[in-house]
């Protein structure tokens, strides 16, 4: 069975959280410098998820009580983060046809603005002033730009995230990066490294484990003995919450990883770019579904493909056949549960319809063509059977 995604961690990176000289001699601090480095930014700091991060960037800046205009269409961790540091999210409807709401349409009815280049796409760049902060999210845009421009160049403060599905992967994780000293200054009293031996243990053995449960054959294996089932989504709203336990260190043993996925991320991103190219050849002919239109400045995050008919069926019907699709924002943030009693419906038809739509096909480096081949033939045996 192909797995909807696996991070590309390779066996000599995971053998390198058991080497103890490597714990002596790499720090957090190197690899926030060398991924500041590589973005093109003066500064950076990491935390234990983008979530921690984008909330910690307001109680650095002691910024409360305030509105934080964001996409209806992005992360709930992302309003979430926003009212846990005592701040009002204020959701922005993006135009038809279009994933992300311009950061030019959140500056237009905040002053502070969170705008994500949802799935890897850059929209368009902030206007930066004295008088506004821009919290860059980029964590689904690592190596896209726009105009020349880097993704987490943007914003005064822009956001990565390190999770298994992200183009980098330190099974966890998040920074923030930005040219701002005075910014960065106050952000490192809250980035305090306090992790315990036990902690790192516990994720050198997370990060073994997934690096095996991912592996196609094993995969595989564990799905014919019901571990997870077709309707198994890849994000639960039940780990939005961001309490003191989840706050914690960003660990070494994941700095390790992030140094070694750093060294390898022009062929990462390159394998992820001719990947996408062979779906896009499978795929582009097929009528009924929409798909990425691949340019040279996105890095998708998603293979993700638009529907017209029932997602349900079809994801069912795929799992059957072997493949395992995902649904990478399945909601409009202003109409969950949570904030439903604060918005009317009718003023996020666009965000509503996509996140009702949307699914993502296997999309990881160690695809091959012929695996693309297959699964894209399986895909549009059983659409055309729906």
């Amino acid at each position: 069975m192909y797995p909807i995604a696996r991070p590309y961690v390779t066996i000599r990176q995971l053998c390198a959280l058991l080497n103890i000289l490597k714990y002596r001699a790499q720090t957090v601090e190197d690899f926030e410098n060398q991924f500041a480095t590589s973005v093109g930014r003066a500064y950076a700091c990491a935390f234990s998820g983008g979530r921690v991060a984008i909330q910690k960037v307001f109680e650095a800046l002691e910024i409360k009580n305030q509105t934080v205009a964001m996409p209806s269409y992005t992360c709930l961790v992302v309003p979430y983060a926003v009212e846990l540091s005592g701040n009002r999210p204020l959701f922005v409807e993006p135009k038809v046809g279009e994933f992300g709401t311009t950061a030019a349409a959140l500056q237009a009815v905040a002053a502070i603005s969170i705008p994500t280049h949802m799935f890897g796409k850059v929209r368009d760049q902030p206007v930066l002033s004295p008088n506004t902060l821009v919290i860059e999210d980029a964590c689904l845009a690592f190596g896209s730009k726009i105009a020349g421009r880097a993704a987490g160049t943007l914003g005064d403060v822009s956001i990565f995230s390190f999770n298994r599905s992200k183009q980098l992967s330190c099974f966890g994780g998040g920074i923030a990066v930005t040219d701002r000293r005075d910014i960065y200054e106050k952000l490192k009293v809250f980035a305090q490294y306090h992790a315990t031996f036990w902690d790192e243990v516990a994720q050198v053995f997370k990060s073994f484990f997934f690096w095996w449960f991912y592996r196609p054959s094993i995969y595989s294996f564990l799905k014919m003995f019901g571990s997870a089932s077709a309707n198994v989504t890849d994000f639960s709203l039940g780990d939005c919450s961001l309490d003191k336990s989840y706050s914690k260190s960003f660990l070494k043993s994941q700095a390790i990883l992030g140094l070694g996925q750093l060294k390898n991320a022009d062929v990462i991103l390159a394998e992820r770019r001719r990947i996408a190219a062979w779906y896009d050849a499978n795929l582009r002919n097929f009528s009924d579904i929409t798909i990425p239109r691949l340019t040279p400045d996105v890095e998708l995050s998603h293979y993700w493909v638009l529907l017209k008919k029932p997602r349900a069926i079809v994801k069912e019907r795929l799992f059957k056949e072997g493949i395992a699709v995902g649904v990478p924002n399945d909601y409009s943030c202003p109409l969950t549960a949570h904030y439903a009693a604060n918005y009317n419906p009718a003023d996020f038809s666009v965000s509503s319809a996509l996140a009702s739509s949307i699914i993502s096909l296997p999309f990881y480096v160690g695809l091959t063509e012929r695996a693309v081949r297959q699964i894209c033939a399986k895909f549009k045996q059983v659409y055309e059977s729906v």
